[in-house]
């Protein structure tokens, strides 16, 4: 991407659902967790950088809003992955928040809507959410791979700078 400035689109439906359905993620938390929430928004520090979905005075946000009820359960069932735990510990690190939390809401798909589905959850049970601690482990093995990372990255440039002439 930052060698030839694009990126490629890839999106599959159940992704789109995730993202039409964040702005009533936001708006079921505000309604039934807080109403200090607000969006987020880009943090960067150095050469990392991301986009936070949501925070509070204490707490970066990212809201998860699966295609199924299974995938919904499961944050439920089994917690949250190794890859989500790291994008909060990054969302912590960014915004020097104590916490990180996974927001995971559930709301039919635009195919379920349009049949008049609608899942047998009450609409203030339809969040399942999961907070962690910021961890200055996990941050202090961040600000010691980074400049790793940014070498590789580099390097990788200067070959499709030979490659690309």
């Amino acid at each position: 991407e930052k060698f030839f400035g694009f990126a490629d689109e890839v999106s599959t439906w159940q992704m789109d659902h995730g993202k039409m359905a964040e702005h009533f993620a936001f708006l079921h938390y505000q309604r039934y967790v807080s109403d200090r929430i607000e969006k987020g928004g880009w943090h960067r520090d150095g050469d990392c950088g991301g986009s936070t979905d949501a925070e509070l005075p204490n707490t970066v946000v990212d809201f998860k809003c699966p295609a199924t009820m299974k995938e919904w359960l499961a944050y439920l069932h089994d917690g949250i992955d190794k890859s989500q735990e790291d994008q909060l510990q990054m969302y912590c690190y960014l915004t020097s928040k104590p916490y990180g939390e996974i927001a995971a809401y559930l709301t039919e798909t635009q195919k379920m809507t349009d049949n008049g589905i609608t899942y047998p959850v009450k609409d203030e049970q339809r969040m399942i959410r999961i907070k962690i601690e910021a961890s200055p482990e996990w941050q202090a093995k961040l600000v010691e791979r980074v400049p790793i990372v940014i070498a590789m990255r580099d390097e990788f440039i200067e070959q499709l700078n030979q490659y690309f002439k």
